[in-house]
């Protein structure tokens, strides 16, 4: 593990304000403002023990503890604008095309 690096853990617990996950043998408590920018939100309701989610790497304390950050990797979930550019592929954008198509048909 290394700071920056994108790893999937597993929430151990929930509380109302963080939650403590593992990663192999590290573990870490993921507090409120590493989770979400949105204030009066019941983490219970968004996450479920034994849920995997997907955090970045934001310390390392140890070899047995880190900090993460949920709401980096979750853009939903944070306040911040980010800007996101699609590259047209070889195919064009027909897959996307016929996903939103089909989508908006049903």
């Amino acid at each position: 593990m290394y700071i920056g690096q994108n790893i999937k853990v597993i929430i151990k617990k929930v509380n109302h304000n963080s939650l403590f996950v593992e990663y192999k043998h590290a573990k870490s408590i993921i507090e409120y403002d590493d989770i979400l920018d949105y204030k009066n939100y019941n983490l219970k309701d968004i996450f479920s023990v034994n849920e995997i989610i997907n955090v970045k790497v934001i310390n390392i304390i140890d070899a047995n503890n880190f900090n993460a950050s949920f709401k980096v990797l979750h853009h939903n979930f944070s306040k911040l604008q980010t800007k996101f550019f699609i590259k047209e592929t070889p195919g064009g954008f027909n897959k996307l095309k016929r996903y939103i198509t089909k989508e908006y048909n049903e």
